[in-house]
């Protein structure tokens, strides 16, 4: 029932933020119609209204593709070599508005462009995502509240992905608990787990 409970709050947060991402392109595109409607009766110029929708249709397509790749079933899908930069990008596109919404500073610092990670992809946009969604919401509505991500190299076959904010931290109870099925701190009725 718990697992049950948590896969609905997280699918329930990502249908919000999803929404929301889709929702911007096309109010875009549908303004960008109308004025070029105008324009055309009028004889302006419309190609710069064109470029706009083209731009905001590929954002709509850059959403669809994420979520495609985030809710496949992989458990027979073989592991493969990432670029972690690009898992950031896909994350960040099921991500970016709660992030704006919250007024939240986010910044990857991606020392080496080229970094790869072998695993699956939809399996890392999910640790991704809810690493970066808890930090949303402990943070939320704080004072120059900031989110930082960075993966780097740890020998030949490691990297170390690190996740950090502006919230309180984590007391050592939390820590020693952390990797616990269903354990969620106490306060933190928001996290995904």
């Amino acid at each position: 029932e718990k697992l049950k409970n948590a896969n609905m709050k997280i699918l329930l947060e990502m249908v919000r933020n999803v929404a929301h991402e889709i929702n911007n392109p096309l109010t875009v595109i549908l303004g960008k119609l109308e004025k070029m409607r105008m324009g055309i009766a009028s004889g302006e110029n419309i190609s710069k209204e064109i470029n706009e929708v083209e731009e905001s249709v590929g954002r709509a397509d850059r959403v669809i593709q994420s979520l495609q790749v985030f809710s496949q079933n992989e458990s027979n899908v073989p592991l493969k070599s990432l670029k972690f930069s690009e898992l950031i990008e896909q994350t960040m596109v099921i991500c970016q508005s709660a992030i704006l919404a919250e007024g939240i500073k986010f910044r990857v610092i991606d020392n080496d462009k080229n970094i790869r990670i072998k695993g699956k992809e939809g399996e890392l946009i999910q640790v991704l995502y809810n690493l970066i969604m808890n930090s949303v919401h402990e943070i939320a509505k704080t004072k120059d509240s900031f989110i930082e991500i960075s993966c780097e190299k740890e020998g030949n076959e490691k990297v170390k992905i690190s996740v950090t904010d502006s919230g309180k931290g984590l007391s050592p109870e939390v820590i020693e608990r952390l990797f616990e099925p269903f354990f969620v701190a106490s306060g933190a009725s928001d996290a995904l787990g």
